[in-house]
């Protein structure tokens, strides 16, 4: 029945699965199909009958067995009681009993050896039955099998489906196994690994917290460290002013006796204040540090609740997906886990008389050792009496022929017992493997709809969700990416040595962000070239690795005093406009949203000096143009049309050499090189090589271009860039080109000409004015900070030569 199941779930599975047409499935379940599902129900009938006609047999035997056994029992009662009444009246008649019971021993064998032989003729009449029956059934198959052949060689075609359709069911039957089978390997290692992964997320998450415990509770420590320095500072720089205020007290006591008591009055009244201001910065500290511990505790609780609910709700919504899903087959699984729930009580109710009879078992065949045993003994006992308490349960004497006799039949009654009870037990341990096979097979057709629907729901769960994570994450770091080269692409165009490090106090940047109520000095940055500021550090000064020396702010006094000093050495011409530009070189903040925009209106030339090629260029915002040699003065304006109109001719120039190159292939080649020769002839050299580029005049227009003689390159505007990349490759003149830093120093041209540089400039630029009034490059490193003493105390002080600042303690930037 279970081979024709399987037949019949193969072949709807194949017939479902589109294997064939449904003109050959309607053919095959048409013709097919009845003819096996008649000769399997034929076979399993006369299977059936066979077994009914066995079973009949057996109970005949069986009830046969039993009359013959209970008149066995009833004849062996009657003689014994005639025996036991003729030994208790004599002992001839108890000769009379052995004599009769050794011949009816004697008949009993005998009846016995006919009883075994007619039993012997009936099985073999059984067996010869059994054997017809056989062999009448092969016949009929044979017959039908001729027949069926018959029949399959007029359907050639019919076969040729039929054995395709089994080919196919094999190995589908085989592809189902393989896809089963690396289903399941498939979701232990991704169990494990799933549980690896979570086991290392669990190891990394425990090391991060504890690091980051570890950092919070170092970083506490070490602003309670800096906490208590700066107090113990604040107390020393406390207890100084007051020895000095006291001295100088001391110091006027004998001239001023009539001041003293106001003088005590001003040293009280400023400890006080001092005191004062010490206890309110002390408790303000305090109060932050709570408020800093609070909030920490705030953050480090609600992280901690952040964590939890994402878990939690991860974990739930997939909970939830899992029901979802399950609640679609609950339809198709609810009669799966009905069957399930009977076959498992009734394995549950035949594994307990399986262990009953398995003790029952037990317990008889110890008593049957037993019963061996003490026969055993009795047979040996030559005595005519003999004591034992087997027969009636108390110990009694009875005839050691009775007791062997006794013993005996008991024997042979255990050992049918057991054996009655070995068959019982083999045909229930038989019916339980049936059973547990019926619910192993139903607990694999749950299994899909349970378990199965479960991995693969959290399998796709998971796939979707990592696949969204590492989308998310590529298109964040496709982002970021494109955000940092544009960053960088910014810092690179603005170029080196442009922006300058500055200090604002509170004072000064009243109205901005972030200086309200501060009274320290912040640090803010300028651009040289264009005036803007900004409070974050330039990612330009970490490119180029900028190293300026920050200047001081100077006081208005100091400034106009350098000011007046300048315009005293420079011409009449010129004098506001350079008064601006030195203000911003000095390093003092101007106005930041009028300078910017004076740059950006019609543009501006900045002049900027190459170290590298020793050689100063020129730049213009507006136009993006570079120059080598100085500008004129008076044709900014018209600079810009003039810029045009020679790019506009040199495009012309290359225009007319690739249209010829075109028009005439090889020949077209020559012609254009027959033209850039003749423009090269017309142009003359003006000024020193830059690196491998020439710059070439045309005398009758005027206009110019530079020349690269191995590429024969041509180009209006030539960058410092451009320059060193020819180098680079190998085209220049190295012996013309002196390596430097390979710092560019850009400034601008209103500050290039003939007036005296600044004193915050030549501490920048490392330049100095000699005797003469040239200026020079330093020949050593000038401090910014000196070192004095004070000849009065013996003390050191430190002198600034910039801001001309003087402090008794020593700065932070000092040696720099």
């Amino acid at each position: 029945m279970r081979s024709c199941v399987a037949i019949q779930a193969a072949m709807r599975g194949c017939l479902a699965r589109g294997g064939l047409g449904a003109a050959r499935r309607r053919a095959v379940e048409a013709r097919v199909l009845p003819k096996l599902q008649a000769r399997v129900r034929g076979a399993f009938v006369r299977r059936a009958l066979a077994r009914e006609q066995r079973h009949a047999l057996e109970d005949r035997a069986a009830r046969v067995i039993g009359r013959e056994w209970r008149s066995l029992q009833l004849r062996r009662l009657l003689a014994r009681a005639t025996r036991l009444r003729r030994i208790r009246t004599s002992e001839d008649a108890a000769a009379r009993v052995f004599q009769r019971l050794f011949r009816g021993h004697q008949g009993r064998a005998r009846v016995r050896a006919v009883r075994d032989a007619v039993r012997q003729q009936r099985q073999l009449d059984a067996r010869v039955i059994t054997l017809r029956e056989l062999a009448a059934a092969r016949l009929q198959r044979l017959y039908r099998g001729h027949r069926g052949r018959h029949t399959a060689a007029l359907a050639d075609a019919v076969r040729a489906a039929q054995r395709r359709l089994a080919e196919s069911e094999r190995n589908a039957t085989l592809m189902l196994q393989r896809m089963v089978r690396g289903r399941g390997g498939r979701q232990l290692r991704a169990q494990r690994l799933a549980e690896l992964a979570h086991e290392r997320r669990r190891g990394t998450g425990a090391v991060a917290l504890q690091k980051v415990f570890r950092g919070h509770r170092g970083r506490r420590h070490a602003l309670a460290l800096r906490a208590a320095a700066a107090q113990h500072r604040r107390q020393e720089a406390a207890r100084t002013l007051q020895r000095h205020w006291r001295g100088l007290c001391e110091k006027h006591l004998s001239a001023a006796l009539m001041g003293l008591r106001r003088l005590r009055a001003r040293e009280q009244l400023a400890a006080r204040r001092i005191q004062a201001a010490y206890r309110a910065h002390t408790s303000r500290g305090l109060a932050q540090t709570l408020r800093l511990a609070r909030r920490m505790q705030l953050v480090r609780r609600q992280a901690a609740t952040d964590v939890q609910r994402m878990v939690r709700g991860h974990a739930g919504r997939a909970a939830c997906e899992v029901e979802r899903e399950l609640a679609k087959l609950a339809v198709q699984a609810r009669p799966l886990f009905t069957k399930r729930a009977k076959l498992a009580a009734l394995v549950t109710e035949q594994r307990a008389h399986v262990d009953a009879l398995a003790a029952k078992a037990l317990t008889d065949e110890d008593e049957e050792r037993a019963l061996a045993t003490e026969l055993a003994k009795a047979l040996q006992i030559r005595s005519k009496y003999h004591d034992s308490s087997r027969l009636t349960g108390t110990p009694q004497r009875f005839l050691t022929q009775y007791v062997q006799v006794q013993l005996a039949d008991e024997l042979r009654a255990m050992r049918l017992t057991l054996a009655l009870d070995a068959r019982a037990r083999e045909a229930l341990a038989t019916a339980l493997g049936e059973t547990e096979k019926q619910l192993r097979v139903v607990q694999r057709a749950l299994e899909p709809l349970t378990e199965g629907v479960a991995a693969q729901t959290k399998a796709r769960r998971r796939e979707r969700l990592q696949t969204a994570v590492r989308r998310r994450r590529r298109a964040a770091g496709s982002i970021q990416r494109v955000f940092r080269g544009f960053r960088v692409r910014c810092a690179v165009r603005e170029g080196a040595n442009c922006w300058l490090q500055l200090w604002a106090t509170a004072e000064e940047g009243k109205g901005k962000q972030g200086l309200q109520g501060q009274q320290a000095p912040r640090a803010y940055y300028y651009n040289a070239l264009t005036g803007a500021t900004r409070w974050t550090r330039p990612l330009a000064m970490d490119i180029f690795q900028d190293a300026f020396m920050a200047p001081m702010a100077v006081a208005e006094a100091q400034e106009e005093e350098a000011l007046k000093e300048a315009e005293g050495r420079t011409d009449s011409s010129g004098r506001d406009g350079d008064d601006e530009q030195h203000r911003d070189a000095a390093g003092v903040m101007t106005n930041a949203a009028a300078s910017p925009s004076s740059h950006r209106s019609g543009g501006a030339w900045y002049e900027a000096f190459d170290d590298a090629l020793q050689a100063t260029y020129y730049f213009h915002s507006g136009m993006k143009a570079y120059q080598w040699e100085p500008p004129p003065r008076d044709a900014l304006c018209t600079e810009q049309e003039a810029s045009r109109r020679r790019r506009a001719w040199l495009d012309e120039q290359q225009m007319l050499q690739q249209e010829e190159a075109r028009s005439s292939g090889d020949d077209g080649d020559t012609q254009a090189e027959g033209r850039l020769e003749a423009l090269l002839a017309s142009t003359t050299v003006c000024g020193a090589r830059l690196g491998p580029w020439e710059r070439r005049v045309e005398p009758v227009s005027g206009h110019w271009f530079f020349y690269h003689p191995g590429t024969r390159e041509l180009r209006a505007s030539l960058s410092p860039r451009s320059v060193h990349a020819s180098i680079a490759s190998g085209g220049g003149d190295a012996e013309a080109v002196v390596v430097g830093s390979a710092r560019r120093s850009a400034r601008s041209i209103a500050l290039s000409g003939r007036r005296q540089r600044p004193l915050h400039w030549q501490f920048r630029y490392g330049y100095e004015y000699d005797a003469s009034g040239r200026l020079v490059a330093s020949a050593q490193p000038r401090p910014v900070w000196t070192t004095h003493e004070d000849p009065a105390s013996g003390l050191a002080y430190y002198h600034n030569a910039l801001s001309d600042e003087y402090r008794w303690e020593q700065p932070a930037d000092f040696g720099a």
